[in-house]
């Protein structure tokens, strides 16, 4: 589906998905995509990364890859540098995609399992208010 097809809703829009080269995270940039945005997709493997932007801009989308762990505060800072640097100064929208796998066991069994989880969920929401505040 290319930009034509869609309504063009997030035309000329920067969008930052994380965990975005399959499943839901792929759909949802997919779908954006084709609404107008430029995509800047994520995973922790850079195999992926390339495979799904590869596929993307086969179907005549505007995508961006990034390997990124968002438990890793440089990748995440790296993610977003990437999409303000290399299109407008500015993110338009971000989709936190990411999480802890349940088969992954009880939280309680993992190590340093209170700090994983917080990086996870709350380390990508810290690093989008840092640039988002550097640019008042």
């Amino acid at each position: 589906m290319t930009s034509k097809e869609g309504c063009n809703r997030f035309k000329n829009q920067v969008v930052v998905v994380t965990a975005s080269t399959d499943g839901i995270g792929f759909a949802i940039a997919r779908r954006i995509a084709s609404e107008g945005a430029v995509v800047v997709i994520s995973s922790r493997c850079k195999a992926n990364v390339d495979e799904a932007v590869k596929k993307l801009e086969s179907e005549g989308l505007n995508v961006k890859g990034v390997q990124c762990h968002v438990g890793n505060k440089e990748e995440r800072m790296d993610l977003l540098r990437t999409a303000t640097n290399n299109f407008k100064e500015k993110i338009d929208c971000l989709i936190s995609n990411a999480a802890v796998s349940p088969y992954a066991g009880p939280t309680v069994d993992t190590p340093e399992p209170i700090e994983n989880i917080l990086l996870l969920f709350l380390g990508y929401q810290i690093s989008s208010e840092t640039i988002t505040l550097s640019k008042l």
